[in-house]
């Protein structure tokens, strides 16, 4: 459970900024969905020490790709999602919450919601 935790601090420590508290302006609900997967793979990638480098190699995709994606200026395929969040050793849908919603409820929380 050290990897949960370090990967909550990390989204403790993104938010601690008032400007990171929305993205681009806008609030959790209204960003686009892959501002907050792009958003989500570049906290995850931080907290776990991993360069957008690491994660292309992993995932077998290329790094400028990942730059995009971050960025949030490409729509990625289901495939691509899946390959990231197997790349970064996450569950997928994890990448496609806001993380503002991730830290009010708690990973486990979000979890057993999409089982819902």
């Amino acid at each position: 459970m050290a990897d949960k935790s370090i990967i909550l601090e990390a989204f403790r420590e993104w938010l601690a900024t008032p400007q990171r508290r929305t993205l681009w302006g806008m609030t959790a609900r209204s960003i686009p969905l892959k501002r907050i997967f792009g958003q989500n793979i570049r906290i995850y990638r931080a907290a776990k020490g991993m360069s957008q480098e690491d994660l292309a190699e992993k995932a077998d995709i290329k790094r400028t790709y990942i730059g995009s994606i971050e960025r949030g200026e490409v729509d990625p395929r289901l495939e691509t999602v899946s390959k990231v969040a197997a790349g970064l050793g996450v569950d997928a849908f994890k990448l496609l919450v806001p993380v503002t919603e991730q830290l009010s409820l708690g990973v486990d929380a979000v979890l057993k919601r999409s089982k819902r």
